[in-house]
């Protein structure tokens, strides 16, 4: 059925053969059918297949139904979603990009309901600090975890409560189990960008044999790095499969290379985490992003003996290998197209 999708979605398809490939998918009663259908036929009407994803009841495929897809009502799907953990509701808003506030004060107030975690004080500074936004509601229920704020006082706390739920970074003098070694007969050409919230907790997932995720390197908002991988072996950061029962599926990407490469994208690619929210990043964090993206480069060009091409079809953002699953990696504001320019004039390719 995937493949069908797939192939029907890139041709000029009739009309009738549309209809035909959604009723099909309706009475499959597969949620994962019925998402990809609705991202590669966007402009299809979706009341009968938003209604029938609906009842199925299935957290993960609502979840990515909300965040990607457009022309849905977004209220009856929210409504849906506030019956899961602080943590779906929270990446189901953080996703999910020009949401009107009343989204926001329903997902806040049904986190407060459930209890107070890491991801209720995030969704806080995400919309109060990353946003920049404020709405009086939002405020009052800030002002149910510490009565005392004000106008005055309350970014500063948000920041400091930040702060108090990041885990403290260990240094390891090894590198992570988490990877392969060599690349598997590939002449790694890519380099691909992430962001994370947490550094401290970045190191200790990548040092977590059973999380089976790594990277090459994770750089703090500081400015400071680690290396969790060789540059001769590869990390476990940017995988595809050749399987299409996968949401990490290949054929799925965005970026051309990986879409045509029938092979695991771990093996060909070099993975740099940024700690940031939204993908902006510090003065010292681009510059520590650059040096160790020519490190990378002049690795390649030496170990291989050929020239690592700097544009935006070989370094690119997580999203670009794995966009169903990673909708926002590395962030609206991550600097990609400044850091291409610059490697470029480092270079001397312009």
């Amino acid at each position: 059925m995937v493949e069908r999708i797939l192939k029907l979605s890139k041709g000029n398809t009739e009309m009738p053969e549309i209809l035909i490939l959604e009723k099909e998918i309706i009475h499959s009663n597969n949620p994962r059918y019925m998402f990809l259908y609705t991202y590669y036929f966007p402009n299809q009407n979706l009341n009968d297949i938003s209604k029938a994803i609906l009842r199925t009841n299935d957290k993960r495929y609502i979840n990515f139904f909300f965040i990607q897809i457009h022309h849905i009502d977004l209220d009856i799907f929210f409504l849906k979603i506030l019956e899961y953990d602080n943590q779906t509701i929270f990446y189901t808003l953080y996703d999910r990009k020009n949401l009107d506030d009343i989204f926001f004060i329903k997902g806040i107030s049904r986190m407060l309901e459930n209890g107070e975690d890491k991801y209720l004080y995030l969704i806080f500074y995400y919309y109060f600090l990353v946003l920049n936004r404020f709405h009086e509601d939002i405020f009052h229920l800030l002002l149910k975890l510490e009565n005392t704020l004000n106008e005055k006082n309350y970014k500063q706390y948000l920041v400091n409560l930040r702060h108090s739920i990041r885990e403290e970074p260990r240094y390891y003098d090894y590198y992570s189990p988490n990877k392969y070694h060599g690349h598997h007969g590939c002449i790694p050409d890519m380099i691909v960008c992430h962001i994370s919230f947490d550094y401290g907790k970045m190191i200790k997932n990548f040092y977590t044999n059973t999380l089976e995720v790594s990277s090459h390197f994770a750089i703090s908002e500081s400015g400071d790095y680690t290396q969790f991988v060789s540059l001769e072996d590869s990390a476990w950061a940017n995988g595809t499969s050749l399987n299409d029962s996968s949401d990490v599926y290949y054929k799925f990407a965005k970026n051309n290379i990986v879409r045509n490469r029938k092979i695991n994208a771990n093996y060909y690619t070099y993975s740099i985490e940024n700690e940031s929210i939204d993908g902006s990043l510090t003065k010292k964090q681009y510059q520590t992003t650059l040096k160790l993206m020519c490190e990378i480069i002049d690795y390649v060009e030496h170990t291989y003996h050929i020239n690592f091409k700097i544009d935006e079809e070989h370094i690119v953002g997580h999203q670009d290998i794995n966009p169903l699953v990673r909708t926002s990696c590395p962030g609206t504001k991550f600097p990609l197209k400044s850091l291409i320019f610059d490697l470029n004039k480092i270079y001397k390719r312009i």
